[in-house]
């Protein structure tokens, strides 16, 4: 009907896809918009909402086998551990909701370790890990995995916080770091992790630990000005 071409057009449009555009396409597209506009990064909830809905009715429109010949049986392999995890990431959600945050954060970060091992293979498991971050290739990542991860960084942000207005600054740095971690395993938000390296480094000073301090000042320092350059002459 034309009200249904109508809608599908507007949901390129909310993208900024062209019609029959790939599935490889539409993902990059809604990763790119989710990074600017999710709301735990300052961005605008009904706008957040309006691409997350696009992006959901036109992915279930796209076929799931594309150029690659295998790649219909990594989806198929994906999307059986969504199954398996889905109802762990809704019990987390109800705990969130019933401000059970530390149950919730478990759950959550259960279901992200099972896809990690599953998917990524031997090594892959970012959580909890030690030294360098190495991040995952976004082509490889499925949406649900992606939101999955945004909720783990925000729990671990409040969680953070809470034990910050407790006293308790060690663990809250070390929160705080694990959540720095996984924005840069996976989402790469530069305004998330801007946020994330003041926390921590106002949190060294209270500890009287200057040079840790001052390495994570001068890293937001750095960063802020990324983000300046970015925003007022496009990365130029």
């Amino acid at each position: 009907s034309k009200n249904a071409m109508a809608d599908i057009q507007r949901d390129h449009e909310i993208l900024g896809v062209s019609p029959g555009a790939s599935q490889d396409t539409i993902k990059n597209a809604y990763r790119s918009l989710v990074k600017i506009n999710h709301p735990d990064t300052g961005g605008d909830a009904a706008r957040f909402e309006e691409i997350k809905g696009a992006f959901e009715r036109l992915i279930g429109r796209v076929p799931r086998k594309s150029e690659k010949a295998d790649e219909g049986v990594v989806w198929v392999e994906m999307d059986d551990i969504q199954k398996e995890v889905q109802p762990m990431i809704d019990e987390g959600m109800k705990k969130y909701d019933s401000n059970d945050l530390i149950g919730a954060s478990q759950n959550l970060e259960d279901a992200l370790k099972i896809w990690e091992r599953r998917f990524l293979g031997p090594g892959g498991d970012s959580l909890g890990s030690e030294g360098s971050v190495v991040p995952v290739d976004s082509e490889t990542i499925p949406v649900w995995v992606l939101m999955l991860v945004n909720n783990i960084i925000g729990m671990r942000r409040a969680t953070a916080r809470t034990l910050a207005s407790q006293g308790q600054w060690d663990a809250a740095v070390i929160k705080y770091a694990a959540a720095l971690d996984l924005n840069e395993r996976y989402i790469n938000s530069s305004d998330t992790s801007l946020y994330v390296l003041n926390q921590m480094a106002q949190m060294q000073s209270i500890l009287n630990r200057p040079t840790q301090a001052n390495i994570l000042f001068e890293r937001a320092l750095v960063l802020a000005n990324t983000i300046e350059r970015e925003r007022t002459y496009g990365g130029v």
